[in-house]
């Protein structure tokens, strides 16, 4: 199979030393582009939605753990004893950050869930031109040139 990032190149006209002549067309291979259209769509998306997909987890996560964090501090400092008005006001300061904190992490989850869905819903076109990919592998694909190193590549601390 063709390598992805010369593929992008190639339909978006991006150069690098290995291009042709000073005249090279990126439409040139016209017809290579639109046979690996859909495996290079399939790619992004199985890519991103990867990237979408860890971030999501991690969020996710930090929602419990915020959530816990409030409830123990709540019983923590309610099993003192009484508390006094300003043992109840630095509670509540606490409990609203804590709880502003939670509604930043669930607003990012639901923007990456509807990256999700974008991804999965749009051609590569549109993929492409709306800047829904993260072109750091096209220009740096040394060491990730398959998905699966890719997929190795996340796969470190997702067991933690």
């Amino acid at each position: 199979m063709h390598n992805v990032q010369k593929i992008v190149m190639m339909r978006y006209g991006y150069r690098d030393e290995n291009a042709r002549a000073e005249t090279w067309n990126p439409y040139d291979d016209a017809q290579l582009v639109s046979v690996d259209a859909e495996v290079l769509k399939a790619r992004l998306g199985d890519w991103n939605r990867a990237i979408v997909d860890r971030r999501v987890k991690e969020l996710k996560k930090a929602n419990v753990e915020a959530e816990k964090s409030i409830a123990s501090t709540i019983a923590r400092e309610s099993a003192v004893g009484k508390l006094t008005p300003e043992d109840k006001t630095v509670l509540r300061i606490r409990d609203e950050n804590f709880g502003a904190q939670r509604d930043r992490y669930r607003k990012e989850i639901e923007q990456n869930e509807a990256l999700l869905q974008k991804l999965t819903s749009s051609s590569l076109n549109e993929i492409m031109s709306q800047g829904l990919v993260s072109y750091w592998w096209v220009f740096e694909p040394a060491d990730i040139q398959t998905f699966e190193d890719f997929e190795a590549s996340l796969s470190d601390d997702d067991d933690e």
